[in-house]
């Protein structure tokens, strides 16, 4: 596939759609193109400390935005990897993937790691196309 067009970095609107804070490290999403690439999010906050649902529920939620803001949607993601810090928390994450990805979900492989922040255990990142 050739990908065309210029380099266009997002970052991730907050919940209540105000601007986020970049990260001098990375890049929510870079467009090039008709692509749209989302780096690996986390979804870990006070309230859902562990639970793997909640913070899969939190994770998409960002994405979501950061597809929203970049003009895409749910029916353009093709491809996602999900890291998990426990496999028992495979149900729970699917569970709330199939509340975002009812009908076609984009393929998708699930990898047991640790994650770098200490209280997440669910990272996605995504890959969209339209």
């Amino acid at each position: 596939f050739a990908v065309k067009g210029e380099r266009r970095v997002l970052t991730t609107p907050l919940a209540d759609g105000s601007p986020g804070r970049a990260n001098p490290n990375l890049s929510s999403a870079v467009q090039v193109g008709n692509r749209l690439f989302l780096s690996g999010m986390l979804g870990n906050t006070e309230a859902n400390r562990g639970n793997a649902r909640a913070q899969t529920q939190e994770t998409l939620a960002r994405l979501g935005r950061t597809l929203k803001a970049a003009g895409f949607d749910w029916s353009h993601v093709v491809d996602g990897v999900v890291y998990l810090t426990d496999t028992r928390d495979f149900a729970a994450m699917n569970a709330a993937w199939r509340e975002v990805f009812t009908t076609a979900p984009p393929a998708r492989a699930t990898v047991r790691t640790g994650l770098v922040a200490p209280d997440g255990v669910v990272e996605i990142m995504l890959t969209a196309v339209r």
